[in-house]
């Protein structure tokens, strides 16, 4: 059974989390950015990802995989009604490590969750989410039961709006306690 966790964080707040999971072992962040190509994109440090918790369009803005480094998963290609190749890379892909569903700040001013979540039942994979889990769990504020990161949680209280979807009624939004 997969474990998981969703949390509202900006980078300033999930770059240290991700940096815990560095130091436990050497691991890389692949995504496939362009699903038009096999081609993935991988990151040797969470420190080197270009925008990281920001979603342009208030939609999934990446799926990055945190594996084992080396670890090489095959995007699966399927023919497009187009004719041409059409890839993916999911967790049947991945087949192990921590899959991060990565939205965040929108340009409009809205604060997005994210999710990170378990491939696998490999025992390492499990002790870095369980690590990342207790960190979140010490760091971060708890508002109406989410996991809010300290930045956030100043943006929050800043009249920021804190929403699963940007389509959602205000009623809908995160607000303090």
């Amino acid at each position: 059974m997969p474990r998981s966790c969703a949390f509202y964080a900006t980078d300033t707040d999930l770059l240290p989390l991700l940096l815990d999971i560095e130091a436990q072992a050497p691991v890389d962040y692949i995504c496939l950015p362009d699903i038009w190509s096999p081609d993935l994109m991988r990151y040797a440090s969470a420190g080197d990802i270009p925008q990281l918790l920001e979603t342009p369009t208030g939609t999934l803005s990446r799926q990055m995989f945190i594996v084992d480094r080396g670890h090489a998963p095959e995007p699966a290609g399927q023919l497009h009604a187009s004719g041409r190749m059409r890839y993916r890379l999911g967790p049947p892909q991945v087949g192990r490590g921590l899959c991060f569903d990565e939205y965040g700040l929108h340009p409009g001013g809205a604060l997005l969750p994210s999710r990170l979540y378990t491939v696998g039942a490999d025992a390492d994979v499990l002790r870095r989410f369980n690590q990342f889990d207790r960190r979140l769990r010490r760091v971060f504020y708890r508002v109406r039961g989410w996991p809010v990161g300290p930045q956030a949680h100043h943006l929050l209280m800043q009249g920021m709006r804190l929403t699963a979807f940007l389509t959602a009624p205000p009623e809908a939004d995160l607000r303090p306690e």
